[in-house]
């Protein structure tokens, strides 16, 4: 009589076990079908510490894939380019200025990798190395967002009325820009002048 008890206690410790464990399977598939995306099938990327923690996925993998093309093709000035651009989105000032300068290095007379480079500069707090670049980048092209980057820096940032004055009249007086472009500029002179 004791196996019987014996064997009807193990019965139904496996029975509620057993349930327990189609309960959790029936759970963890409702789940997956209510919020499909906890499944996530791209690969792991293990975030450094001075990675941010919002950064979505999709940009993640846009610049692992750009940084993989650029190690494979690192004399395509226009990749490096579009990897600048991608880090810069994703705010990624170091790694940015980096690419920037080797596109820059291969081309000094190039606008974009001038342009963002006094970007880059400007983020990071580096005034004097901003207005340089951003002055080479208008020396080879005079570019409306260049320019009134720079009009900016030198108003707000380092503190040089003149200079940012210059700036702005010469883009309203000279500068082919669109409309909007205009009256941003247009702006900033009365802000100015007032």
């Amino acid at each position: 009589m004791a196996t019987l008890a014996i064997d009807t206690r193990q019965r139904v410790v496996l029975l509620v076990v057993g349930l327990f464990l189609v309960w959790m399977v029936g759970v963890m598939v409702l789940e997956r079908i209510r919020h499909p995306s906890l499944v996530i099938h791209n690969t792991v990327v293990q975030q450094d510490a001075a990675m941010p923690k919002a950064m979505p996925m999709p940009v993640m993998d846009s610049i692992g894939a750009l940084m993989q093309m650029a190690s494979q093709n690192p004399n395509d000035l226009a990749l490096l380019h579009k990897l600048t651009e991608a880090l810069m989105n994703a705010e990624q000032w170091d790694a940015a200025e980096n690419f920037a300068k080797k596109a820059y290095e291969k081309d000094t007379n190039n606008f974009t990798s001038a342009f963002f480079l006094g970007i880059i500069e400007h983020q990071k707090q580096r005034f004097p190395e901003a207005a340089t670049y951003l002055e080479k980048a208008l020396a080879i092209h005079d570019d409306p967002k260049a320019r009134f980057s720079l009009a900016v820096l030198y108003l707000y940032f380092m503190k040089d009325k003149e200079k940012g004055l210059y700036h702005l009249q010469y883009g309203v007086e000279k500068t082919l820009m669109d409309d909007d472009m205009k009256k941003m500029f247009q702006e900033e002179l009365n802000k100015i002048k007032k």
